[in-house]
């Protein structure tokens, strides 16, 4: 046999034994653990996701896999915003993500960012007096509404009645912090072409009128219309802390989920080599 049988066979074994080790790797440890091996060394934030498909209008099978392909798209964008480096993003099973955040510090923040479905609204709101639609306990009989209206709740804890939405973030371009007048920070929307030619409209024919920013069906500001707005810029005020602000510039601009996201596990682990601390396994399912 030539010397160059022997090199050829040579290889083939040494290849042979790395695909052996290899398999063996992958059965001791199944996908999901070999992810949680990844956050060992620097700690951090292991989520596993899911569409809501109970609240999508679609349900057949590639309106599902679409929309957790687009949800893992907008969260990329979201994760980067954070400044995590290298983070694990991957699509699990038929409407699954699985999310991997090592070095994380601040856990809450990374979840709330992630998890906002972001749905940006704007409404009228209503002429309706509130205080005809509460009960003797204050609290609003949504049951007794007019058709059209609905009940929101503001950040500022304030009722308001709404009408439904004129305008929404899909016309959404771009979101960033500036400070107002007084050095608060409030943040500044620019809506594309044919979203700042509509929000002109609706602010000229309903001059006088309050105009509700609604974020995930929470009302952050709800300003009284002065005059026509042209050019497609807005901006959204609401007390924020400087960091309250980025984070909402920064779930505008990565738009809004085509569906909510609910946790069906999540764990956290310390910054130690083999070390699991405030660890929580979720057995029952979260919803967002």
């Amino acid at each position: 046999m030539t010397k160059g049988f022997f090199v050829t066979l040579q290889r083939f074994v040494v290849l042979a034994v790395l695909l052996l080790i290899g398999a063996s790797i992958y059965c001791v440890y199944p996908p999901s653990q070999k992810l949680k091996l990844g956050l060992d060394i620097k700690g951090g934030l292991h989520m596993n996701l899911e569409v809501d498909t109970d609240q999508m209008p679609g349900k057949t099978q590639a309106e599902i896999s679409d929309a957790a392909d687009r949800a893992l798209e907008i969260l990329r964008n979201r994760v980067d915003g954070l400044g995590v480096s290298e983070p694990v993003l991957e699509r699990e099973g038929p409407s699954g993500i699985v999310i991997q955040l090592p070095g994380l510090s601040d856990i809450k923040r990374a979840k709330d960012i992630l998890l906002s479905t972001a749905l940006l609204e704007f409404r009228l709101v209503s002429t309706y007096d509130i205080a005809d639609y509460k009960g003797k306990d204050g609290k609003v009989d949504v049951k007794r509404l007019p058709k059209g209206i609905t009940y929101l709740q503001g950040k500022d804890d304030q009722d308001y009645l709404v009408e439904d939405p004129l305008l929404t973030g899909a016309a959404l371009v771009d979101a960033h912090v500036q400070p107002d007048q007084f050095g608060r920070p409030i943040v500044e929307f620019t809506l594309n072409d044919d979203g700042g030619k509509k929000f002109g409209i609706m602010t000229g024919d309903n001059i006088h009128r309050q105009l509700a920013i609604v974020l995930d069906h929470r009302v952050y500001s709800a300003p009284t219309i002065q005059s026509r707005i042209t050019g497609g810029k807005g901006i959204i005020t609401g007390s924020f802390t400087d960091e309250e602000a980025r984070d909402l510039a920064l779930v505008l601009r990565a738009g809004a989920l085509p569906a909510p996201l609910k946790v069906t596990g999540q764990f956290e682990v310390g910054p130690t080599l083999g070390s699991e601390e405030h660890t929580s396994e979720l057995q029952s399912h979260h919803d967002i």
